[in-house]
């Protein structure tokens, strides 16, 4: 049974190659990219609205399309041969030198295990408040009222013709809000106050919020606070968040502008009006009212839109083209393979059934049984068993890939890593050069009642046969 210490290193392991790696070279491009984006000083807040989707959606397409479209730029060939098990039988005994129990390599995989294990939890916390989100605005929405003013409801259905023709919508009234806000995509709803607006105010909340129904705002909205919640551990991402939220308003305002029901500065009296309320709060309504800080940025922006249907096409076609680029080239960034061994390439290698010249120990097997000693811990307990060790010997004769198939305790199962791991090897040859071989070796401890005169200083023994390293502990 696996320790809670064997569930953090495995999914350290796992972690730091399949959601760390990606996710930090996501995030030094993302903000070198946001960077340059600042710098450029674009004023179009739609084409700023659309970059910042497109880093925020390339973040989760990175971790479901990276097995597919990871690769690298370094060639590497891995050759794989039957596994041996090296079975214990009877043989001689030879007293190992007195040599200190290999220290133990440090692997650091239990720091990205612990990591993720920490960044779960704020982000299963942000998940279930918004979970709660969407069940209070599903109890706002019952508790809305039907709008029987003969006025309001002509003008609403002036303004749907001409931005949402045939499109099926709801108009609601709600004495708990001070700022006309819209939620929902199946069936979207637009709320208003319980307060007068005039001819010309009125269309232009209409029309605002009739925008944001037609550009599907609300589903990117609510696609956008799932990844928020999600990577809630990444400052990035909380910043793109509210960039995006404003640029959303802002592209909005300027959208409005564009139908020429209304001048800028009718407008801007209109966004005073509402900047500063506060209506019920809830992450996925799209709200009119921003604070009073960002209503001079929101201003500045109102005349940036074209004004002829063409022009719009163009801008945005333009605006998604240029941001499905920056994604797609951000998300091949991001699934770069730097283990050395391309993805596509696992599939298409040579098995070899045989080999002509197997790894062998530098120094031959004597070099490896030097350093093994029976833990003392193990030996008392009367602890015993077979470790399997599954390795790969490189090219250069370096141990890697070292992991135990065959577990018996934590004591047995280090001493058996360690000295794998620790060992030195002639490479295996393949029509002549040195290829990977992975190898599968078996080291017993086992545990006898026999008399142990002859060896005084000793409470263990390593016997070496023609296929196996077999560690005879004495029981003390």
């Amino acid at each position: 049974m696996d320790t809670i210490a064997d569930i953090v290193v495995r999914s350290g392991e796992i972690s730091l190659l399949y959601f760390w790696m990606p996710f930090l070279i996501w995030t030094l491009a993302g903000s070198l990219i946001l960077l340059m984006l600042k710098l450029i000083r674009i004023s179009q807040p739609l084409y700023h609205y659309h970059f910042r989707l497109a880093l925020l959606f390339s973040l989760p397409l990175i971790f479901v399309c990276s097995p597919y479209i990871s690769f690298t730029f370094i060639d590497s060939t891995r050759v794989s041969v039957e596994a041996f098990t090296l079975a214990g039988q009877s043989g001689t005994e030879i007293l190992p030198a007195e040599t200190s129990p290999p220290q133990t390599a440090y692997q650091p995989a239990w720091i990205p295990g612990i990591l993720i294990i920490i960044a779960c939890i704020p982000a299963f916390w942000c998940l279930l408040k918004l979970i709660l989100s969407y069940r209070k605005q599903e109890e706002f929405r019952r508790s809305l009222v039907i709008i029987d003013d003969p006025f309001v409801n002509r003008l609403y259905k002036d303004m749907k013709n001409i931005v949402l023709p045939g499109r099926k919508l709801e108009l609601r009234e709600s004495r708990h809000i001070s700022s006309p806000l819209t939620f929902g995509w199946y069936r979207p709803v637009i709320v208003l106050p319980s307060v007068e607006y005039d001819h010309r105010s009125l269309s232009c909340v209409f029309l605002h919020e009739m925008v944001h129904i037609r550009r599907g705002d609300y589903f990117t909205k609510c696609l956008q606070e799932i990844i928020r919640s999600v990577f809630t551990v990444n400052p990035l991402v909380q910043l793109l968040s509210r960039e995006a939220d404003d640029y959303r308003e802002m592209s909005c305002d300027a959208e409005v502008l564009s139908y020429n029901t209304t001048t800028p500065g009718s407008y801007a009296m209109l966004l005073l009006a509402c900047a500063g309320k506060q209506a019920q709060h809830n992450d996925l309504y799209s709200l009119m009212s921003q604070p009073k800080s960002k209503l001079k940025q929101r201003i500045a922006a109102m005349n940036t839109y074209p004004s002829t249907h063409r022009q719009k096409k163009s801008m945005r076609v333009l605006s998604c083209t240029f941001s499905g680029m920056m994604a797609v080239s951000i998300i091949f960034l991001s699934a770069c393979d730097f283990s050395g061994m391309p993805a596509n390439e696992q599939t298409e290698l040579k098995i070899y059934q045989d080999i002509e010249g197997k790894p062998e120990p530098v120094d031959g097997l004597k070099a490896i049984y030097e350093n093994l000693i029976y833990p003392d811990g193990a030996r008392r307990s009367h602890t015993q068993g077979q470790v399997v060790v599954q390795f790969t010997v490189d090219t250069d004769g370096t141990v890697k890939d070292a992991e135990v198939l065959n577990r018996v305790s934590d004591e047995l199962d280090q001493m058996a890593d360690n000295i794998i791991r620790n060992s030195e090897w002639i490479p295996g040859q393949q029509e002549g050069r040195s290829v990977p071989v992975q190898m599968v070796y078996s080291v017993t401890f086992r545990i006898s009642d026999g008399n142990r005169q002859a060896y005084e200083t000793q409470d263990f023994e390593t016997v070496e046969t023609d296929m196996d390293l077999v560690v005879v502990g004495y029981g003390g």
